[in-house]
């Protein structure tokens, strides 16, 4: 049976009068109005309408890589350092795989882990994670320090304000 289909039905089931009188158990009914809610908030989306986007894996980093990839990109870069023990940290991952996807081509997103790059950690005095900083032309954007956890609005405006601005904060 189409899931598609079916939300559409409870959800027009749960407009009209007719829900009330819907001869299911109350356990079903409780499904079937989660169901509708889901559908009527967006939540939901069938195969055929979700949007089929690339996979961007963003760039664990090390030591050894760091000047190349970060210190002397032509793109901005944006860091997020992290490491595998930090819950918050495993909260915004999903957000710099979109933030990597949503401005590919004119800002690149990497990751270092905190207990694997000590001298990065250091030089940067990273002491909250997790932690984004902003490079361009080979330099920290001044300002651009940030520890803790954001959202996907949040890391919106940070990118906007730091690294796409031609005029560094």
């Amino acid at each position: 049976e189409n899931v598609c289909s079916l939300l559409t039905t409870v959800y027009n089931m749960a407009l009209s009068a007719s829900f009330d009188s819907f001869s299911a158990s109350r356990v079903r009914r409780v499904q079937h109005a989660q169901a509708a809610r889901q559908l009527a908030f967006g939540r939901h989306r069938c195969r055929q309408q979700q949007r089929k986007r690339p996979i961007v894996a963003v760039t664990d980093l090390t030591e050894a890589d760091w000047e190349q990839e970060v210190l002397k990109s032509d793109l901005p870069v944006l860091v997020d350092f992290w490491a595998s023990w930090c819950g918050p940290c495993r909260l915004v991952a999903p957000l710099m795989a979109w933030a990597e996807q949503e401005h590919q081509g004119a800002l690149k997103v990497v990751k270092v882990e905190h207990d694997k790059n000590k001298s990065i950690v250091e030089k940067y005095k990273v002491y909250g994670l997790p932690a984004f900083i902003v490079f361009k032309d080979g330099q920290e954007v001044p300002g651009s320090k940030k520890e803790g956890a954001i959202n996907k609005a949040a890391l919106a405006a940070y990118i906007d304000k730091y690294a796409l601005s031609s005029v560094s904060a």
